[in-house]
């Protein structure tokens, strides 16, 4: 993209009036300093934005994290507990004691 399109075009004060001039002092160049390093930024943003590759994923909030994997893990627990029980309440089935 070309630096002249977020350029404000010349004005050529030597045909204005005194006051005019005065009116229309950039500030010492400072103006045109930050107006190119405003130009130069956004044209850095709108570059990095068109490069940046689309996201594949979506990402939702609740749809992960750490709650929710120590809620399975207790309930993995729990049942393998039982389990555990049931199976050796089945080895003392035939036997009397």
């Amino acid at each position: 993209m070309a630096e002249s399109i977020f350029r404000n075009t010349p004005v050529d004060r030597r045909r204005l009036s005194k006051q005019d001039r005065r009116d229309h002092s950039r500030g010492a160049g400072q103006t045109a300093v930050k107006q190119h390093r405003r130009m130069k930024a956004r044209k850095a943003a709108m570059n990095y934005r068109d490069s940046v590759q689309p996201r594949t994923t979506t990402r939702l909030p609740g749809s992960g994290g750490f709650l929710r994997g120590r809620e399975i893990q207790a309930l993995r627990l729990r049942k393998q507990g039982q389990e555990n029980r049931r199976a050796e309440q089945l080895r003392y089935v035939g036997e009397e004691t």
